[in-house]
């Protein structure tokens, strides 16, 4: 099937605008219906146009034709994958994302931009540097306290992730350096991309964070007031200024 790019960023369009709307369900159905509506090849056109997996969409293909969950259920009874969290303690909660942007300008961004009075970042629109998140916020401030720079944010709206064109000017070379290679440690998969370089001149550097993060951190609107952000007129959920605070 060739690529339709206008259909793409209509399935796009409409995915971000339904999808803070849908639940688990609602969003599978949605997006199956709209591969049954293409016809062939709509598995992967919509996969490609939400981020949605096709099993996903095959999933949802399969309830409407049987009727799927029964009513007030996501998922059918004993379906779907065990909570991250029983299987790695901590993990949602941690949000190093700051940490990983401080280590960053500390190490390599000051020494790149000496001149520098903002940072500019594009994030997710979901998980641990989700737009929806006190405690990213909440650490954003602290940056900007801290450095003395304006940190602008872009969230990528949900599903459109594979926007973000420095991952994949990025990724492809990491996949390559490490492919045939058994990634069993943190230590083998950071060495791994750490030596990954390109004739034309790409030095990927890349460090294993071994510290801890709190986990269960509370953010209060107390709090939340406080911080000195700038919502952007454009979808200010989504674009947004951290002005560091008078000291």
């Amino acid at each position: 099937m060739r690529r339709d790019t206008d259909l793409e960023a209509t399935l796009v369009a409409k995915y971000a605008a339904l999808s803070p709307l849908l639940n688990e369900r609602a969003r599978r159905l949605w997006a199956a219906a709209e591969s049954a509506a293409i016809g062939y090849g709509g598995d992967a056109v919509v996969s490609s146009a939400t981020g949605l997996s096709r099993t996903t969409i095959k999933s949802g293909r399969r309830e409407l034709t049987d009727g799927g969950a029964p009513a007030g259920r996501l998922r059918r009874a004993g379906a779907g994958r065990p909570p991250i969290e029983s299987r790695q303690p901590g993990l949602t909660a941690a949000a190093f994302a700051v940490a990983a942007i401080r280590q960053w300008w500390t190490t390599m961004g000051r020494r790149a931009y000496p001149a520098a009075t903002a940072l500019y970042i594009t994030a997710d629109a979901g998980g641990s540097n989700g737009y929806r998140s006190r405690a990213w916020k909440a650490g954003l401030q602290r940056l900007a306290d801290d450095l003395r720079l304006t940190i602008h944010v872009s969230h990528f709206p949900p599903g459109t992730s594979k926007w973000n064109k420095i991952e994949h000017q990025l990724f492809c070379h990491l996949t390559e350096n490490w492919r045939g290679r058994t990634l069993v440690t943190f230590e083998t998969l950071a060495a791994l991309v750490g030596h990954t370089q390109t004739a034309t001149g790409l030095r990927v550097k890349a460090k294993l964070d071994k510290r801890g993060y709190k986990t269960g951190v509370v953010v209060t609107p107390a709090e939340m007031r406080a911080l000195a952000i700038d919502p952007h007129q454009f979808h200010g959920d989504w674009n947004y200024a951290v002005r560091p605070r008078a000291t």
